[in-house]
């Protein structure tokens, strides 16, 4: 274990230790642990966008917001703008709106893990052969300061 007054030894006497977890944290925190809380940034801004999700969006089952949560931290917007998770958050909402492949992709997602969840076949048509059907599948959406953002 690191002991705080090791921190002021020299390069050379600090070779015979074993390399500790505390020392990979000290090395590693002084951007990961930016600001005044212990929280490492990146989870405060996932926790950040997971409650407004939570908040803002109207899913009676809850399997729209398991999977939309999972889209926006697998999302690399979100790991470049930890100061403003709300701006990456908006970037990819409106990306899903408006690109019909990201969107569906969504819905897909959302079908298969509601299938999984309820033990059945999600019954998900290939892409293409049904745009309403594809559209219908989603039927939450947001309701915000803006009004409400339809998905389905």
């Amino acid at each position: 274990m690191v002991e705080i007054e090791d921190q002021g030894l020299a390069p050379r006497e600090l070779r015979g230790r074993a390399f500790t977890l505390a020392d990979a944290i000290a090395q590693a925190g002084a951007g990961l642990l930016k600001g005044n809380a212990a929280v490492p940034r990146p989870l405060r801004a996932a926790a950040l966008l997971d409650g407004f999700i939570d908040q803002h969006l109207e899913d009676g089952p809850g399997v729209l917001g398991l999977v939309l949560k999972q889209v926006v931290r697998e999302d690399l917007r979100v790991s470049r703008c930890f100061d403003a998770p709300m701006e990456a958050l908006e970037a990819i909402l409106t990306e899903l709106v408006l690109e019909d492949e990201l969107l569906y992709e969504l819905a897909r997602r959302v079908a298969v893990r509601r299938g999984s969840c309820m033990g059945n076949d999600p019954g998900f048509s290939s892409q293409g052969s049904s745009p309403t059907r594809r559209r219908t599948i989603v039927t939450s959406g947001f309701v915000g300061p803006w009004g409400r953002y339809g998905l389905g």
